[in-house]
């Protein structure tokens, strides 16, 4: 009958074999009238008990558990694996989750801590990576930045710290995300993301310009010293700063080459400016020519004070000036009171001592714009790298 088995023959009390444990017997089939054999209880359920009648007498396995193919006693749900109810295989634990002994649903991992596939417990979230909840694998610090040492690293701003100027980091190229000293020949201007940056916006960086050099290190370029110049980009050293040529000359810094002397001056190598070859004359760096000097004139007559030569100059010799005058810049006398044409047109007052007029009609700056207009009016620079930068002072953006 159901729940017994009749395999075995010459069984006179059918009552002393009932189904074994992890089976089911329906008893006689009812067709053939012959008994039916033991039937193992289906995958995901068990049976701990003798005498199981039907399929429906077979146990669902329980949450926690998982129960393979003829199971009387279910087995316990391992570290990192999960088992719902009717589980016939354990589960791997999902990335992004845990699984502890014994459980039926994943854990979701925490935030600052990471769950590989197959987690027991949560990882913490090392220095130079983030980790949101849900996270399967730690996220590396983005170039530019290195791990801020902060615990509860969630995200880019709790993890992760901008590399100083002078420094750059590489992000998810590198094993290890810390700085590095900016390379020999460029600029890092902090937040630096690679190791060769060109572009001041996108790589918070660029290349030593011309006429500058940058050492490792260099959150600025450093510029070539007077007398000097550099034609290149990308140099690391003073040393690459060139002297200027015989016959040239340089009297600013961060020069990308040398000014030559005119036809009327020379220079020694590495000069500030040119010498005049005539004697008492001035060389000009505006145009290269050499000019005769305050009070002289040139020695050869049909040469004017202005005249570029090779000539010398000799000391211009002036006339005594009369009662009521007064010798100008210029060496010429003028009338004491007369201001009319140094103030066009209008009136001033001439200084017995430098000859200059100082006129009573000149605007004051203030009036035009006054210490407070000044504060916030518009501002222009010239960068180090020969770029502009305007700076908007209403609002202290550039």
């Amino acid at each position: 009958r159901a729940g017994h088995s009749c395999e075995e023959v010459g069984v006179a009390d059918q009552s002393t074999q009932k189904c074994l444990p992890g089976f089911y017997c329906e008893g006689t089939h009812p067709v053939t009238l012959k008994p039916s054999k033991p039937k193992i209880c289906p995958n995901g359920t068990y049976r701990n008990l003798r005498g199981g009648k039907a399929v429906s007498e077979c146990f669902q396995c329980p949450a926690g558990y998982y129960c393979g193919n003829n199971t009387v006693v279910p087995s316990p749900c391992r570290e990192a694996t999960y088992c719902p109810v009717g589980t016939v295989v354990e589960l791997q634990c999902p990335g992004g989750y845990y699984c502890q002994y014994n459980t039926d649903t994943p854990s979701p991992c925490p935030e600052a801590y990471y769950c590989p596939p197959g987690s027991a417990h949560p990882i913490k979230c090392g220095n130079g990576y983030y980790c949101p909840n849900l996270t399967a694998e730690p996220i590396k610090c983005p170039s530019g930045t290195m791990g801020s040492n902060d615990p509860y690293n969630v995200d880019p701003l709790t993890g992760c710290s901008y590399c100083r100027p002078g420094y750059y980091s590489e992000g998810s190229l590198e094993t290890e995300i810390k700085c590095h000293i900016c390379e020999p020949g460029y600029v890092c201007i902090g937040g630096t993301n690679t190791k060769y940056p060109t572009d001041r916006n996108i790589d918070r960086g660029y290349e030593c310009p011309r006429g500058f050099y940058c050492p490792a290190g260099s959150f600025e370029p450093l510029p070539c010293p007077k007398a000097t110049f550099n034609h290149l980009t990308k140099m690391q050293s003073i040393e690459d700063c060139r002297q200027c040529v015989k016959n040239s000359y340089n009297n600013l810094e961060g020069q990308r080459g040398c000014q030559p002397c005119g036809s009327t001056s020379y220079s020694d190598a590495g000069s500030l400016t040119c010498t005049c070859k005539g004697r008492n004359r001035a060389f000009q760096m505006s145009d290269g020519f050499c000019l005769c000097e305050p009070f002289h004139v040139p020695v050869d007559d049909a040469l004017g004070p202005n005249d570029d030569s090779e000539e010398d100059c000799m000391t211009r010799v002036l006339s005594r000036c009369g009662d009521g005058e007064i010798r100008s810049a210029s060496g010429e006398c003028v009338e004491l009171n007369n201001c009319e044409d140094a103030c066009n047109g209008g009136s001033g007052a001439r200084d017995p001592v430098t000859g200059i007029c100082k006129c009573d009609l000149i605007q004051d700056p203030d009036e035009v714009c006054d210490e407070s207009c000044r504060k916030t009016a518009p501002e222009i620079k010239v960068n180090s790298d020969g770029t502009f930068s305007f700076k908007n002072k209403a609002n202290n953006k550039e």
